[in-house]
């Protein structure tokens, strides 16, 4: 890993270890963020049959958050940058 990709990806000390963000996103719209080891743990959470049932639930203009079907993707959070004024993504 870059020095500029840990840089802006959201760390926390969590015990002994250090956790990463992720985002569950579906359609390219983040949905849901949590810690997790690596990427390979992030995977199981978002295939986890309680999470996925809370997508189902969960709402949002009165539509559920997943509608059972779509693929879930998980990418890394990463920390927005403010350039004059204006947050912008980091570059990838």
């Amino acid at each position: 890993m870059s020095v500029a990709n840990r840089l802006y990806m959201l760390l926390d000390l969590v015990g002994s270890k250090v956790m990463t963000v992720y985002v569950a996103a579906i359609k390219g719209r983040g949905i849901a963020a949590f810690y997790a080891e690596n990427g390979a743990a992030a995977m199981v959470r978002v295939r986890d049959r309680l999470f996925r049932d809370d997508l189902m639930v969960l709402a949002t203009d009165g539509l559920p958050l997943w509608d059972g079907m779509a693929d879930i993707q998980v990418r890394p959070a990463f920390l927005r940058r403010k350039q004059d004024g204006v947050h912008r993504d980091p570059p990838r």
